[in-house]
C-alpha cells in the first residue's frame, strides 16, 4: 500500500477500516510538509513498514509487531523514537543525515542494521547489540571501525566507501561469512586471510594489484570488479568458487582460472583476453559476461551447454554457430559485433531476451518460431522486413528497430503487434503504422508512457533504453531530437 502524505488525513477512515488486515505498509511522501506523525499506524498489526522521502517525519510510533522498519531518504538526523519499537529485527536507515545512534542501545532483538550513507562516527553502542548479525556502514567516512573488534557474532559486514586502508580489526571477526570492502583505494586486504569462514568477498575498485592472500579461502563468491592492474598469476583460487567477477581488471591471461570447474557465473568483460580456451572445462556455467574483450572466435562456447545468460556485446565476432549447442539460453546479447547471419538462433527455443543491435543483419527469419520472446532489440541493422514475427503475441517489452536505410512507409512491413514496434529511419523519423504517420521522439515517449501507465506497467527500463537510442541520434546532431 502506497499513500502520498498529502492524502493521509483524507484517507484516515479507509486506513482504520483496514488496519487489522494490512501487514506491510509503504509510505512514500511527495509533499515534504504534509506528514509529521506516524501515530495513525499505532493500532496496525504491521510486520513491515517502509518510509521514503518523508522529510521532517517524527518517529512517534509505538508498535510491538513491526519486525522490519525501513526509513530511507528522509533527512533523519537522529534515531530517537525508533527504540520504542522494540520488536524490530531489521532496521534500514539508508541515505539520511544521522550522526548519533546511541538510542539503539536497548534494541536487543536487532539482527540486521543498515546505516548506509549517513554521518556516523561513533559506533560504540553497537557492541551492546548481541543479536546483531548483519551490519552495513557504507559511506560513513568518519567512522572508527576499531570499535567493531568485540562484535564477533557478526556474519555479514559492509565497509564500502569508508576511505580506510587498515582493516586489521576484522581479524577478530572470525565468524564473518560475507565481507564487502569496496571503494577503499589502497586498502590492505591481508587481514582477510584470517577469515577462514568467509564465503563471499566483494572488493570493487580498491586498486588491488594481487590477491595471493585469498588462496586458502574457500570462497563461494568473489567480486574484484575494476581493479584495473590486477595480477592473478600468483593466486590459485579454490574449486569451491561459484561466482567470480573480474570485470575491467586489466587481464590478458586467465589461464589461472582453469581449475574453477564448478563456476556457474563468470563476469570477465572489459579485459583484453588473449585466449578463452580454458572455458571449455567450465561445463557447469549458467551465466557468462564477456563483453568488450576483443574476442573473435567463440567456438569454445559449444561446450557450455548449461548457459542461460550470455553477454558477448562489443567484440569482433562474425560466426555465432557454436551457440546452437546452448539450448538452455534465455537471454543473449550479441550486439556491436560483425554478425551477418543469426540463422543458427532458430534452434534456441528458450530465448526470451535478445539484443542483436549494431551488426550487419538483414534477415531475422530465425526468430519466427521463438514464441517465448519477450524482448528484442535490433537497432543499427539493415532490417526492412519484420513480418516474420507476426506470430509473436507474447511480447511484453517493446522492440526497437533503427533503419540504416531509408525505406518509405509502404516498404516497411509491420506485424500485428504494431503498438509495440517503432522504426527509426535514416532521416531520424519514427513511423507509426497505426496512424500512418511519422512522429517525433517526444510524441513517441508520450504515447508509450501514457499506454504503460494506463496498463499499470513498469516502463522505466524501456524508457531508459529508448533514451539511449535517441541520445545516439542527438550525438549525430539531429535537430529534431535536440
Amino acid at each position: 500500500m502506497t499513500i502520498p502524505s498529502k492524502y493521509i488525513e483524507y484517507e484516515e477512515k479507509m486506513i482504520k477500516k483496514h488496519q487489522n488486515s494490512v501487514n506491510n505498509f509503504k509510505l512514500i511522501c511527495n509533499d515534504n510538509s504534509a506528514l509529521k506523525s506516524l501515530k495513525f499506524l499505532n493500532n496496525f498489526n504491521l510486520k513491515e513498514l517502509v518510509i521514503s522521502n518523508c522529510i521532517n517525519i517524527v518517529i512517534d510510533l509505538e508498535n510491538d509487531t513491526i519486525t522490519k522498519l525501513n526509513i530511507e531518504s528522509s533527512q533523519l538526523n537522529s534515531v530517537k523514537g525508533i527504540q520504542n519499537i522494540k520488536s524490530i529485527e531489521t532496521l534500514n536507515l539508508t541515505r539520511n543525515m544521522i550522526e548519533d545512534i546511541s538510542s539503539l542501545k536497548n534494541m536487543c532483538l536487532l539482527q540486521n542494521l543498515i546505516l548506509k550513507n549517513n554521518q556516523i562516527s561513533d559506533i560504540s553502542v553497537l557492541k551492546t547489540l548481541k543479536q546483531l548479525q548483519t551490519l552495513d556502514l557504507t559511506g560513513n567516512q568518519d567512522i572508527h571501525i576499531a570499535l567493531l573488534q568485540d562484535m564477533t557474532q557478526l556474519l555479514s559486514l559492509n565497509l564500502s566507501n569508508l576511505k580506510i586502508t587498515n582493516i586489521t580489526v576484522i581479524k577478530s571477526l572470525v565468524n564473518l561469512v560475507d565481507l564487502n570492502i569496496s571503494y577503499n583505494p589502497g586498502i590492505d586486504i591481508s587481514p582477510v586471510e584470517e577469515l577462514t569462514n568467509l564465503k563471499i568477498l566483494t572488493a570493487k575498485q580498491n586498486g588491488l594489484k594481487e590477491v595471493k592472500v585469498l588462496t586458502k579461502l574457500k570462497l563461494v563468491e568473489l567480486t574484484l570488479f575494476q581493479n584495473e592492474k590486477l595480477d592473478i598469476s600468483s593466486c590459485h583460487l579454490q574449486k569451491s568458487l561459484n561466482k567470480l567477477d573480474l570485470i575491467n581488471c586489466g587481464l590478458k591471461d586467465i589461464s589461472k582460472l582453469q581449475n574453477l570447474q564448478n563456476l556457474q557465473e563468470l563476469r570477465i568483460s572489459m579485459n583484453q583476453l588473449d585466449n578463452i580456451l580454458l572455458l571449455q572445462k567450465m561445463i557447469n556455467m549458467t551465466s557468462l559476461e564477456m563483453s568488450s574483450c576483443q574476442i573473435k572466435d567463440i567456438s569454445v562456447l559449444k561446450y557450455l551447454k548449461q548457459l542461460q545468460y550470455l553477454d558477448l556485446c562489443s567484440n569482433e565476432i562474425t560466426d555465432i554457430s557454436p551457440l546452437q549447442y546452448s539450448q538452455m539460453l534465455s537471454e543473449l546479447d550479441i550486439s556491436e559485433n560483425n554478425i551477418r547471419s543469426i540463422y543458427i538462433l532458430k534452434k534456441l527455443f528458450n530465448l526470451k531476451v535478445i539484443n542483436i543491435s549494431d551488426n550487419d543483419i538483414t534477415n531475422i527469419q530465425a526468430l519466427q518460431h521463438m514464441t517465448q520472446l519477450t524482448e528484442l532489440i535490433a537497432s543499427g541493422n539493415y532490417i526492412l522486413d519484420i513480418s516474420c514475427i507476426e506470430c509473436h503475441k507474447y511480447f511484453t517489452e517493446y522492440m526497437i528497430f533503427d533503419q540504416k536505410t531509408s525505406p518509405t512507409a509502404d516498404q516497411i512491413q509491420f506485424s500485428n503487434i504494431i503498438d509495440k514496434i517503432y522504426c527509426v529511419n535514416e532521416q531520424h523519423k519514427l513511423f507509426n503504422k497505426k496512424k500512418s504517420e511519422f512522429i517525433t521522439m517526444q510524441q513517441l515517449k508520450n504515447i508509450i508512457t501514457t499506454q504503460l501507465v494506463l496498463q499499470n506497467t513498469n516502463h522505466v527500463q524501456f524508457m531508459f533504453r529508448i533514451n539511449c537510442l535517441f541520445d545516439k541520434l542527438n550525438a549525430n546532431n539531429c535537430p529534431e531530437y535536440q
